[in-house]
């Protein structure tokens, strides 16, 4: 899986976290910590200005 896919694996399931069962919330958990433990300060905030909306 490409970084850029588990990014908008995260953001899919971030916004399904409701509807998540159990197995599926530890799995968007474990792709949370491998995503920003290798991201930089800089695409860290770049992703969240687009999970917000910003520029």
């Amino acid at each position: 899986m490409t970084e850029e896919e588990m990014v908008r694996l995260y953001q899919y399931l971030s916004s399904e976290y409701e509807k998540l069962d159990t197995p599926m919330k530890e799995l968007l958990h474990k792709i949370e910590k491998k995503l920003f433990n290798s991201l930089t300060v800089s695409q860290i905030q770049s992703l969240q200005n687009m999970t917000t909306g910003e520029s």
